[in-house]
């Protein structure tokens, strides 16, 4: 954001900085939501670990993935 000081009024940098937090809350909740739904997927041998081993595909998707294979 530092860069930016200069080349942006500072009530530009301010919106950028709240939206900023704004993202970084979202990745963190979206972490939180990751492990929840992660951990008892790896405990349930029926499923055998693989919705979660499928990265960039949302649990639906790795779902029908895995009752394909």
């Amino acid at each position: 954001m530092a860069e930016f000081e200069d080349a942006l009024p500072a009530i530009m940098i301010s919106g950028l900085q709240d939206k900023l937090r704004d993202i970084n809350g979202i990745e963190r909740d979206i972490d939180q939501l990751e492990k929840q739904i992660s951990a008892p997927a790896t405990q349930d041998f029926s499923v055998g670990g693989r919705i979660v081993s499928l990265p960039g595909e949302s649990g639906g998707t790795a779902s029908a993935e895995t009752e394909r294979l």
